[in-house]
């Protein structure tokens, strides 16, 4: 070729502006006069005629917004000016040309037939956009939606599931080449005329994307020998119908005879209600179109009434099966094409009806409500005499109630009787300490004033301890106590109280050992609490415990709480003392291993305290061998 206007574009490994591949496949040019030349394995290439430059478009893994695949095949330009591009892998592709990006679309979603390739791209004259596909027939892509609005394969009379090119006539109808010879489709009545060698067509496959329809009508379609031409209005079209008819009934997949005993009472086509049971959980029916001419190629559709919602579109299946039908009354219509894919206008049609169970028929449902009703009412009467003698119970339980509180009331004036004649005795015997002080202070007998004033700081600490219990019972039993959580750091309240206690362990020589098991370890109480309950149970460790006696008090962590043990080898609980303690709430008041006087009223405040912070509290004692006081603190906020 010669000229000023003959250029040669090809690909140079060196030449970053020559095109991206040797192999083409289709070339396009757009609206603005640019060509779009689409490679195999080189992707796309758009050359501008006038300038002769080449911008190259290939696949990037990094970069989600390039081109997908560089096996392109096909490449359209819609109404609107978008530029789509078809390749391997069924990826449809929209390029934004404005800021050179690519998006892309999956059309085997959701699909039963696969696509491998788009190999040709056609928007009608109403608009949408068509597909042909390598192995997922003709295809209808909703533009808005972004996804495959419907798939037309050889289940919808299409002629093969490998479509090469398509090309709309003047008339609306899409011709199609396949693996199978050329099919004609209109969009509108959604119906296929197929076309073998037995009309003219050649025998071999069709090349994908040769297609032309010329100025007069013509349509041609290039394929491996040769290409075929003719012009759409020239095609005759059968109009004949050919109905359908109902050839076998098989229930199980086994024919159902003709009898007395049978659902059938004569043949199944002549039959236009057939009745059932419940339990015929499978039914099949056969079908036949009455087609006489000597080329067959009838294809069928069937819609059962009140379960499908729309036709199914099985090609040239003439069977068609259900199960496990509900018992109802449906209707199952079956219809044909001709040879020209002209569908029938009157289906076959027959009326099946699934009888219910028993259990599901009127006279059984109406025996049923009665039955529950009758059992609502006895129901109902049950009911209001259980409240009744509920009632009776609830005055009886009042009445209990009530003399338990007066006696609740007696017990704790006989309580406080006890308490302030306890606190009258160590008053009196404080009184005496003083007096006998008084003596030896005047005699000067300093060995007298040292046992005196010992036994005087005694009785001093057991007033104060029984005054302080006395308070604090009161103010529980009062409601004034107020419980405000916070976190305490338990080393620090620990050797606090143990400094505050250690005068009086060694007073009676106790030794006392402190052993935690996480020195940095806080807990969540009340402070004031949590102090009353281990300044109680060491307190009391002292009282009972013999002169050169042990006190051991341990921590360690159990899942979301500290356990802690005051542990002492004293004098010990009996089981009932203990069952007085932490279940009857009796005052027991007994002395201590030097006299040393206690309410009583310490242990059932310690258990109060620690369960108000969502602790537990236990005592484990022998006589004569020492006691055991757990309880555990949370290690959590409580919600």
């Amino acid at each position: 070729l010669e000229g000023d206007n003959h250029r040669f574009f090809y690909h140079d490994p060196d030449d970053p502006n020559s095109l991206s591949d040797n192999d083409i496949f289709v070339i396009h040019e757009d609206a603005d006069g640019m060509m779009w030349v689409g490679t195999n394995g080189g992707g796309l290439n758009r050359v501008d005629p006038e300038t002769g430059s080449v911008t190259r478009y290939v696949a990037d893994p990094d970069d989600l917004n390039s081109i997908m695949n560089d096996d392109v095949r096909t490449i359209y330009e819609d109404q609107q000016g978008n530029l789509w591009i078809g390749s391997y892998n069924a990826t449809l592709t929209r390029m934004d040309r404005d800021r050179s990006l690519f998006f892309h679309f999956d059309i085997n979603q959701g699909e039963f037939f696969f696509s491998a390739v788009i190999q040709d791209i056609l928007e009608d004259q109403q608009g949408r956009l068509w597909l042909a596909t390598r192995g997922g027939g003709l295809k209808l892509f909703d533009r808005e939606r972004r996804e495959v609005a419907r798939s037309y394969t050889v289940n919808e009379g299409l002629a093969g599931n490998m479509v090469h090119a398509l090309v709309e006539d003047n008339q609306g109808m899409i011709w199609l080449t396949t693996n199978n010879g050329i099919s004609r489709f209109d969009p509108e009545r959604k119906a296929f005329q197929n076309y073998d060698d037995k009309s003219g067509v050649q025998r071999s496959d069709f090349f994908y994307g040769s297609r032309l329809m010329d100025r007069g009508g013509y349509i041609y379609f290039g394929g491996f020998n040769g290409f075929n031409r003719f012009h759409p209005d020239n095609i005759r079209i059968s109009t004949e119908e050919h109905p359908v008819v109902f050839t076998d009934f098989l229930l199980y997949n086994r024919s159902v005879p003709i009898g007395p005993d049978s659902p059938l009472d004569r043949h199944i086509s002549l039959m236009d209600t057939l009745i059932l049971p419940y339990d015929a959980t499978v039914l099949t029916f056969r079908y036949s179109a009455l087609n006489f001419s000597v080329v067959k190629g009838n294809r069928f559709a069937y819609m059962l009434d009140g379960f499908d919602d729309d036709w199914n579109y099985v090609g040239e299946q003439r069977v068609a099966t259900y199960t496990n039908l509900s018992p109802g009354t449906y209707t199952l219509r079956v219809m044909a094409t001709n040879n020209d894919g002209i569908w029938a206008k009157s289906p076959a049609e027959i009326t099946l009806i699934i009888t219910p169970p028993f259990w599901k028929t009127a006279w059984f449902i109406s025996l049923s409500v009665i039955v529950v009703v009758l059992l609502l009412f006895a129901f109902y009467r049950l009911r209001v005499h259980a409240i009744n003698a509920k009632n009776i119970e609830l005055e009886r339980k009042v009445e209990e109630r009530t003399i338990e509180l007066s006696e609740s009331n007696a017990t704790k004036d006989k309580l406080l009787s006890i308490i302030g004649h306890d606190l009258n005795n160590v008053a009196f015997g404080m009184i005496g300490f003083v007096q006998l002080l008084k003596d030896s202070l005047e005699r000067e007998e300093t060995e007298e004033v040292k046992e005196y004033t010992n036994r005087l700081y005694s009785a001093t600490m057991q007033f104060h301890d029984l005054l302080s219990d006395l308070l604090t019972w009161a103010s529980s039993q009062s409601g004034r106590i107020s419980h405000e959580p916070e976190w305490i750091q338990l080393k620090d309240l620990l050797e606090d109280i143990l400094t505050h206690e250690e005068s009086r362990a060694m007073n009676k020589k106790i030794q006392m050992e402190l052993k935690l098991e996480d020195e940095q370890s806080r807990v969540y109480a009340d402070p004031n609490m949590l102090s009353i309950v281990l300044r109680n149970l060491i307190n009391n460790a002292v009282k009972f415990t013999h002169k050169g006696g042990r006190i051991g008090i341990w921590s360690r962590k159990n899942m979301e709480f500290m356990e802690i043990t005051v542990e002492d080898n004293g004098v010990g609980m009996t089981s009932q003392q203990i069952n007085d303690v932490l279940k009857e709430k009796k005052r027991t008041s007994t002395k201590g291993t030097e006299n040393e006087r206690g309410t009583g009223l310490g242990l059932s405040l310690c258990q109060d305290f620690v369960e108000k912070n969502g602790g537990t509290f236990r005592i484990e004692s022998e006589q004569e061998k020492g006691s055991r006081f757990i309880f555990t603190v949370p290690m959590h906020s409580v919600q």
